[in-house]
Order: C-alpha cells, then sequence, then structure tokens
C-alpha cells in the first residue's frame, strides 16, 4: 500500500495490515494464498500477452471454460496442478513460475 494512503487511513483511526493479520493466518496460510493469487495473475496476464481467449486456453486444457474463468478469478476449487498446466501450456518458463515460489 502507498505509504501516504498508509498514513492518512492511521491519521483517520484505520488499523493498516495485511490480509493476513485481519484474518489471523499463519504465515505458510497467507504465503499459500499470494503463491496462488500471483499465478492467477500470470495465467491471465500470459494468456492476454498471447492473444488466447478464455475459450482458447480451455481448449487446450481440455476444461470448461467455466474451469478457466474460475481459475483466473482466484477460486480455490480449481486445484495447483491445473494452475501448473495453464502456465506451462501457454509456454510460461519454469524460471517465471519459480519466482513466484521464491519471492511471494
Amino acid at each position: 500500500m502507498d505509504k501516504s494512503k498508509e498514513e492518512l487511513l492511521k491519521a483517520n483511526g484505520f488499523n493498516v495490515g495485511s490480509a493476513g493479520e485481519f484474518l489471523g493466518l499463519t504465515q505458510d496460510e497467507e504465503s499459500y494464498i499470494n503463491i496462488r493469487f500471483e499465478m492467477c495473475l500470470l495465467i491471465k496476464s500470459e494468456r492476454v500477452r498471447l492473444g488466447w481467449s478464455l475459450d482458447k486456453l480451455a481448449m487446450a486444457l481440455q476444461e470448461p471454460t467455466k474451469t478457466i474463468e474460475a481459475l483466473e478469478s482466484g477460486e480455490f476449487s480449481v486445484p495447483m496442478d491445473l494452475m501448473i498446466q495453464a502456465l506451462l501450456q501457454l509456454g510460461t518458463s519454469r524460471e517465471k513460475m519459480a519466482e513466484i515460489l521464491y519471492n511471494t
């Protein structure tokens, strides 16, 4: 969060912290959520960069388009292995995927 925004919120009596602090998550739980979130963002950005439609990615993965929509929106019903398959299908390097794991 922008420092000036944070200071303004605090000045107006709001508590400022992470979602994990608000929800009482452990560090591992927060990391897992952040990894999933970053993967979802990467899938969507890579799909858009390649000019692929949701339908094209769905066909490539042999999944319903609704599943790809759920995947990109971060729904927890989508298994992590499908997220990895989507990234590989989009030509994402293992190094780029590893960055998410190591930097999140």
